[in-house]
């Protein structure tokens, strides 16, 4: 029984000295000072660099131009959920919007496609298709409030990006956290422009 109480003694202290030997930690960064705002159309965040692997995306696909978005959103996203439905398919996301196409001039068509990160085998069904989402590292920013004003994030995004020193490579995704309305002020989204 001594015996064996000196040999965890020791080992403890080995641990200790094997501890002791190991850099310090970097401390804890100081957190950001946090605004409370109220009664505000819009908000968003700072951006952070984030990368998301591949995943099977289970999705409806559709033609907008940056003015008829809300519009064409309020028929894809009802269209999704319905052929989500009938395929019987276990989501694993909030909805993922994927852009194809878009450019600065607001009466330009492009492609979007709506849709949902699925379990790997699940199948197309009605006119919900599937593909693989691709690895997408991305500069990401949550966004809060009315739809039409979103594009005032990406107006603050973009420069964001080039002064970090990341270029943008053209690849844009939106993930919708939380929706109520086009005018509501408590829509939640993740504005996600790809990086190289």
């Amino acid at each position: 029984m001594r015996r064996l109480f000196v040999i965890a003694l020791s080992a403890s202290f080995l641990s200790a000295g094997a501890l002791a030997q190991q850099p310090a930690a970097k401390p804890a960064a100081a957190p950001q000072a946090v605004k409370v705002v109220e009664n505000q159309p819009y908000t968003f965040g700072p951006a952070i660099v984030q990368s998301y692997p591949a995943a099977p995306y289970f999705y409806v696909t559709s033609t907008a131009t940056q003015k008829t978005m809300p519009e064409v959103m309020k028929t894809v996203i009802p269209h999704l959920m319905v052929s989500a439905k009938e395929a019987g398919i276990m989501i694993h996301s909030p909805i993922i919007l994927t852009y194809s196409g878009l450019t600065q001039d607001p009466n330009a068509e492009f492609e979007v496609q709506a849709g949902f990160v699925v379990d790997a085998g699940t199948k197309a069904s009605g006119d919900g298709q599937v593909r693989q989402l691709e690895p997408f590292k991305c500069a990401a920013m949550t966004y809060t409030g009315q739809s039409a004003m979103v594009g005032k994030a990406y107006e603050g995004l973009f420069p964001a990006i080039i002064g970090a020193g990341k270029m943008p490579n053209g690849q844009m995704r939106q993930m919708v956290l939380y929706y109520e309305n086009e005018a509501s002020a408590n829509n939640i989204m993740l504005l996600q422009v790809g990086v190289q």
